[in-house]
């Protein structure tokens, strides 16, 4: 989402809409799901991503959004092919660590944090 912002502040962009696709836990990648769709054939619509890895998102993306134009920072060999625009090729075996994915160390998110508690207080 950071990176789409910016682009939406840049281009003066005012209407921002999110597709929500999950394949990481935490930093193991694991099977892709869609978490929030988005209607449409994807005309007039720009898509933001910080990296196009194995393309397994792209192409989820691409799929719901075919008309849609698919940018993304940076994009690895083998997501290269789903990425309409990147800025920087990294190598496959490049993790990239962006800052609003890191800490100095890793903290559970608040919704596991709660439930974790709320399992150490039942009877």
């Amino acid at each position: 989402m950071v990176p789409a912002t910016i682009v939406a502040r840049e281009l003066d962009i005012r209407v921002v809409d999110t597709v929500c696709i999950s394949s990481y836990d935490h930093q193991d990648q694991r099977s892709a799901r869609i978490l929030k769709p988005v209607a449409g054939d994807g005309k007039d619509i720009l898509i933001i991503d910080d990296l196009a890895d194995t393309g397994a998102t792209a192409r989820i993306v691409r799929e719901m959004l075919p008309r849609a134009h698919f940018a993304c920072i940076y994009a690895k060999p083998a997501g290269r092919s789903e990425a309409h625009t990147f800025v920087t090729e990294v190598s496959q075996d490049t993790w990239i660590f962006f800052p609003w994915d890191t800490d100095l160390r890793f903290v559970p998110p608040i919704a596991e944090r709660e439930a974790a508690e709320g399992e150490e207080t039942a009877p």
